[in-house]
């Protein structure tokens, strides 16, 4: 199997500093082993809706199973870029509403699956907002889906992926 035929990009994550550990849950001396053993504590899937997204997410749920971690679901809600006032905070509210509606699904699947994931939606563009989570929450892992744009449209469009590794404080996972 060549690289590209692997469904899944992982880049590593640089050095950091011990993070703080999780609070507010009663942890058994069992549960604090895998913890602190665990390659990840916190799992943050940037979810705008998409197929690749929702496998992104059936992926991270695997993983937060695997490893007892935490999920943070962040979907972002981009203004649009030459709007008025009402027009934007109307744009902004449909789609928090639009959100809304498939997080119901997102914490089905997770119940399923024994999991409480920690559902947001943010103003703001996808990349920067997916690292500035990634800083506040302490997140060992971004999961992200791939969204499959030729060569010419991320040239003219930018890639989120590939904006999120650049600057990621934590390891990277792309799903194809």
């Amino acid at each position: 199997m060549s690289a590209a035929d692997c469904p899944v990009h992982i880049r590593a994550s640089r050095f950091h500093a011990a993070r703080p550990t999780r609070t507010g849950a009663a942890v058994t001396g069992d549960e604090k082993q895998l913890q602190e053993d665990s390659m990840f504590q916190r799992i943050l899937v940037a979810y705008d809706g998409s197929a690749p997204a929702r496998k992104a997410y059936e992926v991270s749920l695997d993983l937060a199973k695997k490893y007892q971690a935490e999920v943070h679901v962040l979907a972002v809600a981009r203004p649009p870029d030459f709007a008025e006032d009402v027009e934007t905070e109307a744009a902004l509210e449909s789609a928090r509403e639009h959100f809304g509606k498939q997080f119901g699904e997102l914490e089905s699947k997770a119940a399923h699956a024994g999991l409480k994931p920690h559902l947001r939606v943010v103003t703001g563009h996808p990349a920067e907002q997916v690292v500035r989570a990634a800083e506040q929450y302490h997140i060992d892992l971004i999961v992200l889906g791939h969204r499959g744009h030729g060569m010419f449209e991320r040239w003219l469009l930018g890639s989120v992926s590939r904006t999120v590794i650049a600057y990621a404080p934590c390891a990277v996972m792309v799903v194809r």
